[in-house]
Parts: C-alpha cells; structure tokens; sequence
C-alpha cells in the first residue's frame, strides 16, 4: 500500500505538472495576444497576429477571421486567414455572410463545432472540402451585443475538439471581439480627423477665392486622399431650372494636379435622376452606367453619388461624384460630401454674389464712361457743327466764285488753276459733310425693318477684294446666327460694318483672321454685330479716343472720322458700342442694335401691307423731281443772308443766269422788301440772327403762299421733309454753292410757281 500510495502521488504530481506547463503556455499565448491586441492600433497587424498565435495554441491547421463591413452587413470588409492557400482566402473573400461555417455562426450567434465537415448538413462544402479542411470551429466575435464578424479554425484531419480547447479558442474570440471594435473606433476617428482636416483645408481654401473654377479645383485636390473618384462633375444652376453650366475633374495621375475641364451647358430632362436630386437634401447613390445626363458626363463604369448643391434653401447646382469599377461608396462617404455640399453651397453663394457685385460695377462704370463719352462727343458736335457752318460759307464764296470765273474766262491757265481751287473747295465740302453726319442727332433717311445676315454678307463680299489684295495673308471667318431684324437704314448700317471691316484690316499688315459675326443676346435684348481682328490692338489710351473726331492712327491716310459717324450712326438707330482690345492680341467692336418689338410684329406685320409704319419709324416722302432741262426764263429773286461774302456770290451766280437779284442782309430787311416789291422766288438763309430763316419762310408763305421758298443752309441732311413743309420751305439750296445746281433750282422753283398759280 505505502509503494502504490507513492507511485500514485507521483503519477498525480506529473499529471499536476503538466497541467500546469499547459495552463502557463495557454497565459502566454494569452498574454502575448493582449499584448498584441493592446500595442497595435492597425486592425491588419491585430489579425495577422492573433491568426498566428491561435494557430500555436490550439495545434490547428488554419485559422482566420472575417469581419463584416459598417456600411454593408451583406458583405466581408477585411478577410485574414493563416494556414491555408490564396485560393481559399479569395474564396473567403468572395463569399457573402449567409454561407458554409462563418454563415452558420453568423446566423444563429453561437458557437458552431464542426467534427466533420462533409457530413454535415448544415452547411454548404465548396471551398473548404476543395481546400482539404475535415474539421472546424465557427465562432461569432461579439462585443457589447454587437457582432462584428466570425473567427474560424481548421483541420485537415478529423478532430474531437474538447472543452478547453473550445473556452482557449473563447477566450481568444473574446479578446479578438475587443480588438475588432477598438482598431475600428481608432480607424473611424483617424479617418474622421483626416476628413475633418480635409474639409477645413477645403474651407480655407474656398474662402480665399471667388471664382468658380478655383473652387472646384480646390475641391478635387482635397478629393484625392479621401475618395477615389474617377471624375467629379460640378453643375451649376443657370437662370433656366433645366439649364446647367458644367465642369469636370479627372483624376490626375500621381504627383500631377487634377485639371478643371469647362464643358457645354446642360439640358437635364424633368425625370432625370440629376433634376431629381437637385431639389433634395441628401446625398443619392447612382447605380453604374448613365448618370441621367446623356452623353455629357460619360458613362460612369462604376457607382455615382450626387449631392444638391444649396443655399438658403434655395438650390444652386449638383456635385456629381463617379467612382471606378468595383468601387463602391460608403455611409461616411456620402456624409462627407453632404458636408463639402454645404461648403461648397456657400462658397458658390459668395461667389455668385461677388460676380454680380463686380458685373453691377462693371456695368456702371460702362454707363459712367458711356454718358461721359457721350457728353464729350455730343460737345464735340456741336462744336462741329458751328464750325462747318462758318466753313460751308467760306467754301460757297470760294467754289462759287472759281465756278463764275470758270464760264467768264477762256485762259487755259487760268481754268486750270481755277479746277485745282474747284476740286480743293469739293474736297473741303465733302469733309464738311462728314463732320455734320458726326453732329447731327437724327437720320435724314426712312428706317425699315432690317435683316442682318444678309446685309453682312454684302458688305463681307464687297471688302473681299480688299482684304485678298492685302500683302499679307488674312483668314475671313464668318459665323451668322439667327438674330431678329432690326429697325434701321441699311445704306447707314452697311457704312459703319464696312467702316468696321477695313480698319480690321488696317490692324493687321502683316496678315491675320477677320471674325465677322452675328448674334442675340437675350440678356440685354439686343441683336449685334462683331468684328474681330487678330491685328496690332489698342492701349486703353488709344481705345478711349477711338470715336473723337479727327483722331486717327493712321497718320495721312486718315481723315479720323470713320468711327466718329459711326459712333452717331449707331446712336441713331438706339444701339451702343463694345470695344474690348489688347496690345499685340487684336480687337473686337460688337455693335449692339435694339430688334424691332415682338408686339409691333404681332400686331402689324411687316410686309403685309403697302404703306405700314411702325410708331417710330421716320418718314421721309421724297418730292417729285422736277426736270433738270433749263427753262430760260427770268425771273425777280430776292436773296437774304447775314453774311456778305455768300449773299453776293449767290446774287452774282443768279444775276450770271439772267436773273434780276434783290438782296438783303436780315430777315426783317428781306420781309420788308417782299412786302413792298414783287418776286417770283426767295431764297433765305436758315441761321440769322433776329428772325431765322424759318420765320422769313412762314412770313413769306402767310403773305403770299404761292411763291416758293428756298432755304440756304448747310445743314440740308439733317432736315427731314415734314419740318420743311411745316415751315413752308419748298426748296434746299447747299453750301458751298454748285454753279450749275442754283441755276437748276431757280427752274425748279419758277416750274413750281407755275403748277401752283
């Protein structure tokens, strides 16, 4: 008894012993995985380690864990196994939470010991059979009620697993469940911190740039880290609900920019998914394929999250997000960009008001330059206009006396010095006339309804051969769009495009383009013309006095009042002027012209009917001619004009015609003559002083209507028909005087007092 006593001590104390090696071992394993779990922060190296060391503890084959993802339950987000081939970790991977072992433990949230795999009906025997498993332990990773994934061992041979081997493999489980959860809480807060600092860099970044394309720009930047888009698209809103101006972002290769990429504008259908977001206030995900833009966007390979873009409550546009193939959006990805929505909400909003503010400053300083300029030329006109007229009576007296000397005298020398004289005084009247068309306020020629395409293709055609005949080379592009008529004189409107046209052409000696467009700017409702030249340019100080007269850049061969009368044509007709040009880049001058008013053409038609007028149309009735033939009778004239030089050279031109020639210095003088005496026909000066010429005109007609009035003036353009006849004017007589046209208006005016007597 003592003996068996004794063996029976020792065979305890050994079983004792090795108890107690196992029990350290398992603490060991134990401590070295809290150790393992507690020193690392990444959920990876916590996998790796734990898979390792379970496998050392319970003398297993393979070992792995699978853990479920946040966003999608349906689905493994990190799969890490020990011990067995790629090809069954892919498979792993590929499976969803319902299947074979893990789906069992998911489903029933126990334990699930597995002593032979193939004959268990439970589960399905695909990847594990294939990779030569028998048996298994399944077991769910809970912390705290929440399950965050399955944790798995395998043999390759058959394995009755025994009660310690399964609370090691818990207690492992257990520890694993509160690493899972912590590694994830320090992911989501390292990820959350890296977001949170990639929206403040977004939100400084933002806040120091007002423009559109900056911002957006910034925003694809910060993008990179934090998404892996394919393509970003930002639309915003147009005045039309429908209507989107649109801009892309591709992802850049590594170590380059991404490049903000301005595209058409965008009609959206109403059942687009991008129009239906667009009134939201979340995030909506897009499946792969058309994003609900045509082909405007591209097909996206992959999903697609757009966000509404909206300040106020009041939407702006949409930030459209397109991933890669196989890439997918999380929860916190749509928070994410709900967030950058807001900012880039406000961001927009800033934006949008700043451009107003700059458009408004804009615009008032056109209007401010517009009123001086006006006001300047305006001066300048009349300035002008007392000019040519003190001018147009210097060259009466001097081209009617050369025309007088002319029939008197038969030297040759003399005629041929006298023709130089004629042809200077010709000159100087025909510049004078281009000084009145700069000065006068009104057009002197019926306006009618205009179509612009066709009068800038005439006028494109006849300055054809100038522009080929140019030494250097230049390019015509001519783009017409539909645009509405406009009320106008074409003769007056083909002057100022062809005024336009070759002094595009003078901009550019060494060859160039020349852009001739049309167009309607709904905006401001107008229809303009454009001329564009890649030539020479303008500094800001030449652009300013483009429209002064007498200001050229041409030296001689400029008289410097082309863009003067056209300034005053195109005031006429109630457009404007824009000049935008740069030094060495060229210019474009669109004129802008008001289209006639719907309600006019919806009322009256053009066209319809023979004698229509629109309210502000100007008529002008053009008089019968009278026959040019000379009559060859005589008749008793009496001339009035304040100044002596033109008051006798016009009674010598008379008296020259065998007419008898009473004159008089004032308009009173000259009503008291006719008043006392009888004259077949008066010629009266316009501007006097003390009685004008139309109060001599209204006096003479009162007393006795059947004699004709002639008015002398230099001003004959800038009269229309109506204000003649009110006055009681039937004739115009124009400085300077022409030899052989006074004669002939004499005739007119005899054959007019005959028809009326």
């Amino acid at each position: 008894p003592a003996v068996l006593g004794i063996l029976q001590d020792i065979t305890a104390r050994k079983a004792y012993e090795k108890a107690l090696l196992r029990k350290n071992h398992e603490l060991s394993v134990l401590n070295a995985v809290a150790e393992a779990i507690t020193q690392v922060n990444d959920l990876g190296s916590v996998l790796d380690g734990v898979m390792e060391r379970l496998i050392e503890l319970l003398g297993v084959d393979a070992a792995g864990v699978s853990i479920l993802d946040d966003d999608d339950p349906q689905r493994f987000a990190w799969v890490h196994y020990r011990g067995c081939s790629e090809t069954f970790i892919q498979n792993m991977r590929a499976r969803i939470p319902t299947e074979g072992v893990l789906g069992l433990a998911l489903a029933t949230r126990e334990l699930q010991v597995i002593d032979e795999i193939e004959l268990d009906d439970r589960i399905s025997k695909g990847a594990a059979v294939q990779e030569g498993f028998r048996s298994a332990v399944a077991l769910p990773v809970i912390n705290q009620e929440r399950c965050s994934g399955v944790i798995t061992i395998f043999t390759r041979t058959p394995r009755t697993f025994t009660v310690d081997d399964i609370r090691l493999f818990q207690a492992v489980a257990h520890q694993l469940a509160v690493a899972v959860d912590n590694a994830r809480l320090y992911g989501k807060a390292q990820e959350g911190v890296r977001r949170l600092e990639a929206l403040s860099e977004i939100t400084r970044a933002i806040g120091s740039t007002l423009d559109v394309e900056g911002v957006f720009q910034i925003a694809g930047e910060r993008l990179v880290p934090l998404v892996s888009y394919q393509r970003i698209a930002m639309l915003i809103a147009r005045q039309d609900e429908w209507d989107f101006s649109v801009r892309l972002i591709d992802r850049a290769p590594p170590g380059e920019a991404p490049r903000v990429q301005l595209m058409k504008p965008l009609h959206l259908a109403p059942d687009s998914p991008l129009q239906e977001a667009l009134h939201g206030h979340r995030a909506v995900p897009l499946p792969p394929g058309d994003v609900g833009a045509g082909e405007a966007l591209g097909a996206s390979p992959g999903p697609a999250a757009v966000v509404p873009i909206q300040a106020d409550h009041t939407p702006m546009g949409l930030f459209l997000v397109m991933l890669p193939e196989g890439a997918r959006f999380r929860k916190r990805d749509l928070v994410m960009l709900e967030d950058l929505a807001t900012h880039l909400a406000i961001s927009l909003k800033n934006a949008r008001i700043f451009e107003d503010l700059e458009a408004a400053y804009l615009e008032l300083r056109d209007a401010k330059d517009r009123l001086v300029r006006s006001e300047k030329l305006q001066s300048l006109g009349e300035m002008a206009a007392g000019v040519a007229h003190d001018f147009n009576n210097v060259l009466s007296a001097i081209l009617g006396r050369a025309q007088m000397l002319k029939v008197i005298l038969q030297d040759d020398e003399v005629l041929k010095s006298l023709r130089v004289i004629e042809k200077a005084a010709l000159d100087g009247a025909g510049t004078v006339r281009r000084i009145q068309e700069f000065a006068k306020a009104k057009s002197d020629r019926a306006f009618i309804p205009v179509a612009l395409n066709p009068l800038v293709r005439e006028v494109v055609e006849r300055c054809a051969t100038r522009a080929d005949g140019a030494q250097a080379p230049v390019e015509r592009e001519v783009e017409l769009q539909d645009v509405p008529r406009v009320m106008g004189n074409p003769s007056e409107l083909r002057e100022v495009l062809t005024n336009l046209i070759f002094n595009a052409l003078d901009a550019m000696p060494h060859g160039g383009r020349l852009a001739v467009r049309t167009g309607y700017d709904p905006m401001k409702d107008r229809a303009w013309v454009e001329v564009e030249d890649t030539g020479i340019g303008m500094t800001p100080e030449v652009e300013n006095k483009i429209f002064d007269p007498f200001f050229s850049t041409k030296g001689e061969q400029g008289t410097g009042l082309g863009m003067s009368v056209s300034y005053g044509i195109v005031q006429r007709h109630k457009g404007e002027f824009v000049v935008r040009s740069a030094r060495g880049k060229g210019t474009t001058i669109r004129v802008l012209l008001p289209p006639i008013p719907t309600s006019l053409l919806e009322a009256r038609p053009l066209g319809t009917a023979p004698g229509v007028e629109l309210p502000w149309m100007l008529e002008v009735k053009t008089p019968a001619p009278f026959p040019a033939a000379r009559l060859g009778k005589s008749a008793r004239i009496l001339v009035i004009d304040d100044d002596v030089a033109v008051r006798e050279v016009l009674a010598d031109i008379l008296r020259a015609g065998a007419h008898e020639v009473v004159a008089a210095g004032t308009g009173s003088e000259g009503i008291a003559l006719f008043e006392a005496g009888s004259f077949d026909v008066v010629f009266t000066d316009l501007g006097m002083p003390g009685m004008s010429g139309w109060e001599v005109a209204r006096g003479i007609k009162t007393m006795r209507p059947g004699t004709p009035v002639g008015l002398i003036t230099g001003w004959g353009a800038s009269l229309d028909e109506a204000e003649l006849a009110n006055h009681g004017v039937d004739l115009i007589i124009p400085k300077p005087f022409r030899f052989d046209r006074v004669l002939e208006l004499v005739d007119e005016a005899i054959r007019l007092k005959e028809r009326l007597s």
